[in-house]
């Protein structure tokens, strides 16, 4: 058994795999596992939600979609000009 993690922005025709995911032990029912998806650009022209889809592949073959959310992501990233570098160092 493992678990895929897929991601799909709303212009997008149809889901990117970010992660797998191997479980820590066979009786995986209550282990919780946290992924940072690392390769979401934003700008601020760019507000679209991106969705992920969590889905297990159990060892007999079958899939299964376990849930969809949407997240909506605001930029972390600072911008800098030349006046307010040079101001850092005044």
């Amino acid at each position: 058994m493992h678990y895929t993690l897929k991601r799909k922005m709303i212009r997008d025709l149809e889901f990117m795999l970010v992660n797998t995911i191997q479980p820590t032990s066979s009786n995986d029912t209550f282990n919780e596992y946290t992924y940072i998806d690392k390769n979401v650009f934003r700008n601020n022209s760019n507000t679209e939600p991106v969705i992920y889809e969590l889905h297990v592949s159990y060892t007999n073959g079958t899939q299964e979609l376990v849930g969809q959310t949407e997240v909506n992501y605001s930029s972390t990233a600072i911008r800098r000009t030349w006046g307010s570098i040079k101001a850092m160092f005044q």
